[in-house]
């Protein structure tokens, strides 16, 4: 009984691993990765803070990092979604996915500006970390 329950898990995960993200999941997750930086460099103000902000900033990197694998590996999927689509459908998701990213882009720029006038913003650290989650974006 245990053995068949244990099988059923198993497979369960592969099924639900098989199903993948559309763009604009993928998009919406690492806007929203974006926005959750954002908010740690607006609660950033001492040097002391830097160095929990750029170790929390570098773990949502990391998350960012395997979810742009995860599109890579669903390109061809995401492709056919696309293919799918009119030229009407497929100008507005564009429009929406760009729109989406330039605001969490705007909230990514506003936390860097803040940090850049307080003592955290001295910190190599904390700029290494906003770097890294940057080009990851």
């Amino acid at each position: 009984m245990k053995t068949r329950h244990i099988f059923a898990t198993i497979a369960a995960g592969f099924a639900l691993s098989a199903c993948s993200d559309t763009a604009v999941d993928y998009n919406s997750n690492a806007c929203d990765k974006a926005e959750k930086v954002a908010e740690i460099l607006m609660d950033c103000k001492t040097w002391e803070d830097a160095f929990d902000a750029a170790d929390d900033i570098h773990s949502i990197a990391d998350d960012l990092e395997a979810l742009a694998e995860a599109r890579r590996k669903d390109r061809f999927v995401i492709e056919d979604e696309e293919a799918d689509m009119t030229n009407e459908e497929y100008d507005k998701y564009k429009e929406e996915m760009s729109k989406r990213r330039d605001e969490a882009r705007k909230k990514l720029t506003e936390g860097e500006k803040h940090i850049n006038g307080n003592d955290a913003g001295k910190s190599a650290t904390l700029r290494y970390a906003v770097s890294r989650f940057k080009k990851a974006f």
